[in-house]
């Protein structure tokens, strides 16, 4: 077996796996409703720690555009589907990459509540309300 069929393999099971997780939540939640039970605290269908790892989804309009398995603990990543400490390079590379991308972040937010600003009071002069 090569990497691609393990990879392949661990990835239809933890889809799998999640999948029934989901259904089996579901069920539970429709034959509870009207009990006193509710979600569990700290319950995300986007994030779902399993031990060591978690399966991330990233959700686009909806829809799931990407799951992937990432390290819970802090310095580890996840290459090639095991746990790998990561190089003090690599961690102070993502550090700045982090911070760099948290400023162009709030600038462009920013910029996107002025021109909301805008619009609303452009709107409101010309249609009152």
């Amino acid at each position: 077996m090569n990497t691609d069929n393990v990879k392949r393999f661990l990835t239809e099971k933890s889809n799998n796996l999640i999948n029934e997780f989901h259904k089996a939540f579901i069920v539970l939640e429709r034959k509870t409703t009207t009990s006193t039970m509710s979600i569990p605290e700290g319950y995300n269908k986007n994030n779902i720690s399993l031990g060591k790892y978690s399966i991330v989804n990233r959700v686009r309009g909806g829809k799931v555009q990407m799951r992937r398995m990432v390290a819970n603990a802090v310095g580890y990543k996840v290459l090639d589907g095991k746990l790998i400490r990561m190089s003090p390079v690599e961690i102070r590379r993502r550090k700045i990459a982090a911070k760099r991308s948290a400023i162009k972040r709030r600038s462009q937010i920013a910029a996107i509540v002025r021109k909301r600003g805008i619009s609303m009071r452009k709107r409101k002069m010309r249609f009152g309300a």
